[in-house]
């Protein structure tokens, strides 16, 4: 039996992580979902994600520095990030940082999956 494809998604929104949560686990993903990166970095602690997908906006630790945590605990965990208004000296952060790919929010659902697929192999089962 191939491994759980593990998703971890951070985003302070609730509803916005609900709709995350669903759309991914509905897709065949197991789906660890947390408001803020303080709580990604525990998760990270027991759980081994397969990608991540990280919301700019986040209180406590910003995505710049919840992806440099990431990074040193998960060199090569693959990492999205989800982007509302971004100015252009955002986006430039956001490419100079090291994420795998950029999506801006609001987020086509069939978009997000299909980034998702595109980056990892799909789940046993999935429709």
């Amino acid at each position: 039996m191939p491994p759980v494809q593990r998703l971890l998604v951070v985003d302070d929104n609730p509803d916005a992580r609900l709709l995350l949560s669903e759309l991914l686990s509905i897709s065949g993903y197991e789906v660890s979902a947390v408001p803020s990166g303080r709580e990604a970095l525990e998760v990270l602690d027991g759980v081994d994600p397969s990608l991540a997908i990280l919301d700019l906006q986040m209180p406590e630790m910003d995505i710049f520095a919840t992806l440099a945590a990431i990074r040193e605990r998960c060199p090569s965990l693959p990492v999205i990030a989800l982007s509302g208004h971004v100015l252009p000296q955002d986006e430039s952060r956001i490419q100079a940082a090291g994420f795998d790919r950029s999506l801006s929010k609001p987020v086509a659902l069939p978009a997000l999956l299909d980034a998702v697929r595109g980056m990892l192999p799909p789940p046993e089962g999935a429709p």
